[in-house]
């Protein structure tokens, strides 16, 4: 069957389809060029005895996420960088489990209860991986980055980090070109579609997730710091942590 090039100009010449992907094209220039001084993290909590007995284990993933160096002296004095157990305690001294640039010179010690995350600098990127033990507490990174700030990403859920939001996105991206090429290539259409237009419209959405999906992967961690857990450890989300009840 002969390609209808006519028919796919006519889609992508419709104006609606103009200024969605007009807007997603400047939306991905302006926020690749924008400035950005942030350092972001994200946790996995997990009970090392099913009884549900204290204490509990968390991975920490910190890393640059911006597009800017991070140096100690962007670190304020008064508000260093600290992980906190909120209603709880910090029980032993942190485990660093990864840090992939060593001349970072990362030092994480234990003072009063919290976790103080010393640096020499951060390019973006890098980042590091620790492990705490703690009580029934919700942890958080507090602190104060002179020009910047911290950003909580949520419970890790792809264990080797943005590494996996891509390629969820990239199975996208390959899926809809199969599409595409099938359809010019054969004119096969699936039956739930009625005309090739609203069939285009669907592959043009999958193409506008999987964007969206390759942007947010911003906020997994850098898949240097993937983590590989113990086999039947009972994951507990941040959001449910103070729910637990220890025996």
């Amino acid at each position: 069957m002969d390609i209808n090039y006519f028919t796919i100009l006519q889609f992508f010449n419709n104006g609606l389809i103009g200024v969605i992907l007009g807007g997603t094209i400047g939306f991905l220039i302006s926020l690749y060029f924008a400035t950005r001084c942030r350092l972001s993290y994200q946790s996995l909590t997990y009970i090392e005895d099913d009884n549900l007995k204290y204490p509990l284990n968390t991975y920490i993933a910190i890393w640059n996420s911006g597009n800017k160096v991070i140096r100690a002296s962007d670190i304020t004095l008064r508000e260093p960088l600290r992980i906190i157990a909120k209603k709880s305690q910090i029980i032993d001294q942190p485990q660093i489990k990864k840090c992939p640039n060593t001349a970072n010179n990362l030092n994480l010690e234990l003072i009063d209860e919290k976790v103080h995350i010393n640096f020499d600098y951060l390019d973006p990127g890098d980042g590091f991986l620790f492990l705490i033990t703690h009580g029934k507490g919700l942890i958080s990174l507090e602190g104060k980055i002179i020009g910047g700030n911290c950003r909580f990403c949520g419970d890790i859920k792809f264990y080797d980090g943005r590494l996996g939001v891509r390629k969820v996105c990239s199975v996208l991206i390959v899926l809809v070109a199969f599409l595409f090429s099938l359809n010019i290539s054969t004119g096969y259409l699936p039956l739930a579609f009625n005309s090739v237009n609203v069939y285009y419209s669907m592959l043009l959405v999958f193409v506008l997730i999987a964007i969206f999906g390759f942007c947010t992967a911003n906020k997994q961690f850098p898949a240097n710091l993937r983590i590989k857990l113990p086999i039947k450890k009972r994951i507990v989300s941040h959001k449910n942590i103070e729910k637990l009840e220890f025996r």
